[in-house]
């Protein structure tokens, strides 16, 4: 029953991250790569696949909520981060359902190195 297929699914995750890993290994080797950057590239891969599969997780319980409760949550999740730029504030303050949009429709995941700079204040 359930059991048995969630068994597989996680046999299915299992088999899928080693194979992308052992895929990583072979060209960082094959286009010989330096061992420091090979260890940036390899932690970050392993961050980008729990992101992946959290996000997957998230999204399959999510869609279960009528648009318009899924429309306040993500507001509520995302809105924090967006009003530290100064851009997204003004945004809010004149068209507050226009941000409320944008974090809704909008707002993806994105995947990037700590440190690294996505918007430019």
């Amino acid at each position: 029953g359930s059991f048995t297929n969630t068994m597989l699914q996680l046999q299915m995750l299992v088999r899928d991250r080693t194979a992308q890993q052992q895929a990583v290994r072979k060209y960082l080797q094959d286009h010989r790569i330096s061992s420091v950057l090979s260890v940036s590239v390899k932690e970050f891969i392993k961050y980008h696949i729990e992101i992946v599969q959290q996000h997957a997780q998230d999204a399959k319980v999510l869609e279960t909520l009528p648009e318009d409760l899924l429309t306040d949550l993500h507001h509520e999740a995302h809105s924090p981060s967006l009003l530290t730029y100064g851009w997204f504030r003004t945004l809010s303050k004149l068209y507050p359902r226009t941000l409320r949009s944008v974090c809704h429709e909008a707002v993806k995941p994105m995947f990037s190195r700590a440190g690294s700079v996505i918007f430019l204040s």
